[in-house]
């Protein structure tokens, strides 16, 4: 149809859009990346370099704006350490009647140097259930399918360690709950309540 010359206007004028919006997408991405290619100049081998960065939709289409940066981070010698998916739970609904409402976001964590970079891990609470079967494999010698790799003996010693309280915790998961009610801390507040909103970050794991 395109070497006849008898393309139909609506879809010329689609894939002239489509081809525009694809290149905008692009420099978009190449500029953003070179912004942070100046900021690796100065940017210590121990450091991170975090970048939060949301999707784009285009005549119902994703146009993956997050994938597309990280792999370009990359080519340019950046290391991907670790993708976080942030949850927002209280986001504004979508009003397409088409596609579901995106609720998270992408967080990057970058660095330069995967040997030297700095990573202080955050622990949070072991779940319930995993203490139960731990209080259940301490007093069994039978294997159970959590530490199903690990001998009797071993497992045995693992559990008597959890029980004890010799690990801080699990490793904080890859997915990341922001509840921006709790993050207000207003001036006004009196001690007790600024205490009240601090104990609850805590118990959620975002302080």
């Amino acid at each position: 149809m395109i070497e006849k010359g008898n393309v139909p206007k609506s879809i010329l004028k689609y894939f002239k859009l489509k081809e525009k919006k694809t290149i905008k997408i692009k420099g978009y991405i190449s500029h953003l990346c070179d912004i942070f290619d100046d900021a690796k100049r100065v940017i210590s081998p121990y450091g991170s370099l975090w970048v939060n960065i949301g999707d784009k939709y285009s005549n119902g289409h994703q146009a993956f704006v997050p994938g597309k940066f990280a792999i370009e981070m990359q080519k340019r010698d950046w290391i991907l350490k670790q993708t976080i998916i942030w949850h927002k739970p209280a986001v504004q609904p979508s009003s397409s009647k088409k596609k579901f409402t995106t609720d998270y976001e992408y967080l990057f964590h970058f660095v330069k140097d995967i040997k030297k970079c700095y990573f202080n891990m955050v622990y949070e609470p072991f779940a319930k259930d995993t203490l139960r079967r731990c209080k259940a494999a301490h007093t069994s010698s039978k294997s159970n399918e959590q530490t199903a790799y690990m001998t009797p003996e071993q497992q045995q010693k693992w559990s008597k360690n959890m029980l004890d309280g010799k690990y801080q915790g699990r490793h904080h998961r890859t997915t990341w709950l922001f509840k921006p009610e709790f993050m207000k801390m207003k001036e006004d507040l009196t001690k007790k309540e600024k205490e009240t909103v601090i104990k609850k970050l805590l118990e959620l794991n975002l302080i």
